[in-house]
């Protein structure tokens, strides 16, 4: 039953070092918003026409 329970420890200890890069990157991707500038409406309105 220890050898078991080792192996099976140290393949879910390489699984999770395995998929924690990608599951953060995920994360990062779908939910990041950026903050808007300050004054960037009348930025864009200002030189719209240029």
């Amino acid at each position: 039953m220890k050898k078991f329970t080792y192996k099976a420890a140290n393949v879910l200890c390489a699984f999770a070092v395995l998929i924690a890069p990608i599951a953060g990157r995920a994360c990062r991707i779908l939910f990041y918003e950026p903050e808007k500038p300050e004054g960037l409406d009348d930025f864009i309105s200002k030189h719209k026409g240029l």
